[in-house]
């Protein structure tokens, strides 16, 4: 049973947007979604119908709405006890990923498995890979140039040269010599283009870094241009285009699951990573 579906819907009753129940929530409006598509294909319904521009419960929908407000009730007034050792996960993720990800991913794993316990593992990709090469990860979060039909692929990143609106990306002043800055020598765009940056006398490398943080500040400030994913782009940046400028590849951001794990319900994890994707 997934109780955290059953009380989106039951939540519809009262706040009729599925918007206003990811708020409260505080989950992503894609996330509540992809569980009411979840629960129509399980239980064989249809829970909402179209009200002009809104979303409206069938009857159908309706019924099954308080049926779970009373499963969630009941729920709540339980207490739980654990009857068997917590599942125990060791999950890898890249720093640039941990925001996007993580807390939908921890509630996927809590739905049939709440006293999991869960040891976080933030590295760069190069390093998770050589992890799971290992067999040290159950999980897996990471980004590579390549990917194939079995891949679990949640995204694919567009890789963009972001900076501030107001920026003063020209040494001295000088109208052509760009700086720009980049991730230090794990990320895959930086092994993309860096031969050409260091050979480029119109392009100075101001910075390289790990800290996705500390490259969107140096963005934000105008002080260089950064190699960052479309993800990374924000009201406060803008994409710059010039022939100066290496082009950057797009990266498949995939997950890994070992196949051995048991106790762990893979495609409730898969559902609620893809309605993430992002590739505009």
């Amino acid at each position: 049973m997934d109780i955290n579906s059953l009380r989106s819907i039951a939540l519809f009753l009262e706040y009729p947007s599925l918007i206003k129940i990811a708020s409260l929530q505080n989950r992503t409006h894609a996330a509540i979604s992809a569980q009411m598509k979840k629960l129509e294909s399980h239980y064989g319904i249809a829970l909402f119908k179209k009200d002009g521009r809104n979303l409206k419960l069938t009857e159908e929908g309706e019924l099954f709405a308080n049926v779970a407000k009373d499963i969630v009730q009941l729920n709540s007034s339980l207490k739980a006890i654990p009857t068997e050792a917590p599942l125990s996960l060791k999950f890898g993720i890249p720093s640039d990923y941990l925001n996007r990800y993580f807390l939908d991913l921890l509630e996927a794993l809590s739905d049939t498995n709440p006293f999991i316990h869960i040891e976080l593992v933030v590295e760069n990709t190069k390093s998770l890979i050589e992890r799971w090469e290992k067999g040290d990860l159950d999980l897996a979060i990471v980004s590579q140039l390549y990917a194939d039909s079995k891949d679990n692929v949640i995204m694919m990143v567009h890789g963009k040269w972001l900076t501030s609106k107001d920026n003063n990306i020209f040494i001295n002043g000088e109208s052509d010599i760009l700086k720009v800055a980049l991730y230090d020598e794990s990320c895959l765009f930086h092994k993309a283009v860096i031969h050409d940056v260091r050979i480029d006398p119109k392009l100075h490398l101001v910075a390289t870094t790990s800290d996705t943080p500390a490259l969107i500040k140096l963005a934000k400030s105008g002080q260089a241009i950064v190699a960052m994913g479309h993800t990374s782009k924000s009201k406060d940046l803008v994409e710059v285009v010039d022939p100066k400028l290496p082009k950057l590849p797009n990266i498949f951001v995939k997950l890994l699951i070992k196949d051995s794990l048991d106790g762990l319900d893979k495609e409730n994890i898969k559902a609620v990573l893809k309605p993430l994707d992002s590739t505009k």
